[in-house]
């Protein structure tokens, strides 16, 4: 199974304004994890969600490797050291997915 790591976030409109971004593909499959979001102008970090600073987003990739901006899995975390284990830890689940589907 590939996998294959890129710089920047994978999802997420302002995901440019995070200071914290994984992004790797794995098979069909992307997950991406952003975090520490900083909107311009902004004199805190502001959370990208209810209640979390950062989250993980798994999608399924179509022939062109564009994402279909449908979510099939979901994580949230509170810093960067969570963000990177929960990072991992989807990678991981996913390349196991990926290896079982069938073609």
């Amino acid at each position: 199974m590939t996998r294959e790591d890129f710089e920047g976030p994978g999802h997420f409109c302002g995901g440019n304004q995070c200071r914290f971004a994984r992004h790797t593909h794995v098979g069909p499959y992307c997950v991406s994890t952003v975090g520490d979001y900083w909107p311009r102008g902004a004199k805190q970090r502001e959370d990208i969600g209810y209640k979390r600073s950062h989250e993980t987003m798994v999608f399924r990739l179509d022939d062109k490797g564009e994402t279909d901006g449908h979510p099939i899995d979901f994580a949230p975390y509170k810093s960067d050291e969570a963000a990177t284990i929960g990072h991992e830890r989807m990678v991981r689940k996913w390349i196991g997915v990926a290896r079982r589907r069938k073609p």
